[in-house]
């Protein structure tokens, strides 16, 4: 059985960096993420939907490209079909609690260590049926509150739960900071990244995170981040956006001076 991309890059102490994608399409995946080591696929908060999560992982695979799917929530039914589909890893938003990481662990993995159903049709067209009893996907929680950074420890230590990633905007809200705060700005938030980085290492597990700026990459880096998103399919759709409304500007001006 192929061994998942991002599990044997990080165990050889590479951080593996990733493409967040926002338009589900696989020709958006062909065109921009070429050369990153993963593709995070958001059913979060983006369009991402089961239909599109699966063409857009064909369209990364074909390329090379290792697929992080995020799911909307908890719910053990759609974990499990987004698990299979035998992604590369599988990222879980707002986990704050041991219990909570217990539950996640169990929809992930079949009996005896869990709940989940046997027989993805797509798992199986990958793999034998014994090879899909050994769990391909790797699992991600997010620590996005402070009571989930208290419970960091606990929740990387639940088996079952490979990596934290951490994503304070919640924890922004909460804390009554602006949202636009970087997370090296804020003594808090930077000692919280710490944090969730130590927890993982004494786990002899994995942390990510987003990190935009060239001094968060650097902060990142140096608190142990083997997963980094420093980019965002929305973030260069909107300088796009601005580029292109230049380019009409000075098309009318021209047309103008034509008239």
């Amino acid at each position: 059985m192929e061994e998942n991309r991002l599990v044997q890059k990080m165990r050889e102490k590479q951080i593996v960096l990733g493409y967040s994608n926002s338009v589900p399409h696989p020709g958006a995946i062909e065109l921009s993420c070429e050369g990153w080591d993963f593709v995070w696929m958001c059913a979060q908060h983006g369009y991402q939907d089961y239909n599109s999560t699966y063409h857009c992982m064909l369209a990364a695979e074909r390329h090379g490209l290792a697929t992080v799917v995020r799911v909307p929530g908890h719910e053990p039914d759609y974990l499990s079909r987004m698990m299979d589909l035998a992604p590369s890893a599988v990222m879980v938003p707002l986990v704050n609690t041991p219990e909570q990481a217990r539950a996640i662990a169990r929809a992930v993995n079949y009996p005896p260590e869990g709940a989940r159903s046997f027989c993805g049709v797509r798992i199986l067209s990958l793999f034998d049926a014994e090879a899909c009893r050994k769990r391909q996907s790797l699992v991600i929680a997010q620590i996005e509150t402070e009571e989930a950074v208290r419970n960091a420890p606990e929740i990387i230590a639940t088996p079952g739960i490979d990596m934290l990633f951490f994503s304070p905007d919640d924890m922004r809200l909460s804390m009554g900071i602006p949202l636009s705060t970087g997370i090296d700005e804020h003594p808090v938030l930077c000692a919280y990244m710490r944090q969730v980085a130590q927890a993982c290492r004494d786990a002899g597990k994995h942390a990510g995170l987003v990190a935009m700026t060239d001094s968060l990459i650097r902060a990142a880096v140096d608190a142990g981040y083997s997963m980094i998103v420093p980019i965002s399919e929305a973030a260069f759709l909107l300088q796009s956006r601005a580029y292109a409304q230049e380019k009409r500007r000075l098309v009318h001006e021209i047309c103008k001076k034509g008239e």
